[in-house]
């Protein structure tokens, strides 16, 4: 390539250089042909904005302020310089031929985008200027250069055309985003929040818009150590954060028999119950209950002492949930009544919320009966089960009372350990739920038994 020298402009600059050489010529001691820069040999020693000078015979270089001659050091419709290393206008590697068209400067190629004609033209050759070229991979300095489907890769050594979307402005379309990744661009929905909802968030790792997930108040402990001590009944409003456990603690102060249910929302999630006692050993893994969102424990005999129980869930989702402990003393021969005791009859009907889940309830004698007061939606159906909790003998049996004047509107009277009703009410009320017995040998004992209650689809 033909070297054209570059005029100072006038001899106050041509003075103001000289003074600048000799102050630094003053301030150093180097005696090298190139002074006052980091040692080097090769342009990729020095600093992005510097390249290697070398001295005319054989010697090391030194870093100096300037432009490089490889493509891409200069801007858009610039080129360096080899001899002054400034910035000047013209075209890198796109076909420098002669200034009129094709010239003569194409010896080394046809003005397609590919020479490395010697002109000294303005770039208006074909494949000069505009960067017209039609090779993929050639030399580029920006988007412009390249093909309207193609972007200037500029990390490549040398920088060339690739097939992908442009960043500025935004080639992508269909509401997709323009992004800049390891090896090449892509268009994906998202590259930030500003691209998804208000109620969403970019996934940086799918870069999908995705549903924020809502705060979770952790107010459980996690561990035996901070375990939380629980009294026997219910405990609503309880949280399980995705991903999370919480412990907590319970004490017998004599043998007992001890139960304990949870019943959770949203109907999606998924969760487990276990008990352990203070040595960390698992006493019961728990299991789900017919109906979708419970679980519980089964009802054992436990002697005294600490005891702790653990739920977590494998799902990733936010659970809402109550726990319920149910635990009566314990003597051979002697039927303990349970915590809704006294409830044998309908005006003494116990409340309970719709759905529940009651763990460890009793009856003691064959003339016993369990009352309770249910809340009904018009035109949702309530469920209803009951069972023992082991093979008994015994039989269960349920009836529904609603309206003004109780009227029996369902019942389930079977010969089995388990029972199980549905009603749907035409209006809203509070009906009352009978349960009752004729077990063949109670033992003196009574019969444990779980209530289930939930809404139906």
């Amino acid at each position: 390539m033909s070297i054209r020298p570059r005029s100072l402009g006038s001899p106050l600059v041509a003075t103001l250089l000289l003074l600048i050489g000799s102050l630094t010529l003053e301030a150093c001691d180097d005696e090298s042909p190139a002074t006052g820069g980091t040692p080097c040999a090769l342009d990729t020693q020095c600093l992005p904005t510097e390249y290697c000078k070398l001295p005319a015979t054989a010697g090391t270089g030194r870093c100096t302020t300037g432009c490089r001659t490889e493509p891409g050091s200069c801007g858009e419709g610039m080129t360096c310089d080899d001899g002054t290393h400034d910035c000047v206008p013209g075209s890198e590697g796109e076909g420098e031929g002669g200034s009129e068209g094709e010239g003569e400067g194409g010896a080394e190629g046809e003005g397609e985008g590919e020479g490395e004609g010697e002109g000294e033209g303005e770039g208006e050759g074909e494949g000069e200027g505009e960067g017209e070229g039609e090779g993929e991979g050639e030399g580029c300095a920006s988007d412009a250069a390249c093909p309207e489907d193609q972007y200037c890769e500029l990390r490549a050594t040398p920088p060339g055309c690739l097939d992908g979307c442009r960043l500025d402005p935004d080639t992508c379309s269909d509401g997709l985003h323009c992004l800049q990744r390891e090896a090449d661009r892509a268009c994906v929905a998202c590259t930030d929040d500003a691209h998804c909802l208000p109620e969403d968030h970019c996934d940086l790792g799918l870069h999908a818009c995705q549903p924020d997930l809502p705060t979770c108040p952790d107010e459980e402990p996690d561990d035996y150590e901070t375990a939380l001590l629980l009294a026997p009944g219910r405990h609503p409003g309880l949280t399980l954060c995705p991903g999370d456990v919480d412990t907590f603690r319970f004490h017998l102060e004599v043998e007992s028999t001890f139960a304990a249910a949870i019943v959770f929302a949203p109907a999606s999630g998924s969760a487990r119950l276990k008990l352990y006692d203070s040595a960390r050993a698992l006493r019961d893994g728990g299991s789900a209950v017919t109906g979708g969102v419970y679980c519980e424990n089964n009802q054992l005999r436990l002697l005294p002492g600490d005891y702790y129980l653990v739920v977590s869930s494998p799902g990733q989702e936010l659970l809402e949930y109550t726990l319920t402990l149910a635990s009566e003393p314990f003597a051979a021969g002697q039927c303990a009544p349970d915590r809704f005791e006294d409830n044998a009859t309908r005006d003494a009907a116990s409340p309970l919320t719709v759905p529940a889940l009651e763990p460890g309830l009793r009856i003691c004698s064959l003339t016993d009966q369990d009352w309770f007061a249910l809340p009904v939606q018009a035109g949702v159906p309530l469920i209803v089960r009951a069972e023992f909790y082991a093979m008994s003998g015994g039989d269960l049996g349920l009836r529904l009372y609603c309206g003004a004047s109780p009227t029996e509107v369902a019942a389930s009277d079977g010969d089995t350990d388990w029972e199980e009703l549905a009603y749907t009410s035409p209006t809203d009320d509070t009906c009352q739920l009978e349960v009752h017995s004729v077990p063949l040998d109670l033992n003196g004992e009574g019969q444990p038994y779980r209530l289930l209650v939930r809404p139906g689809a």
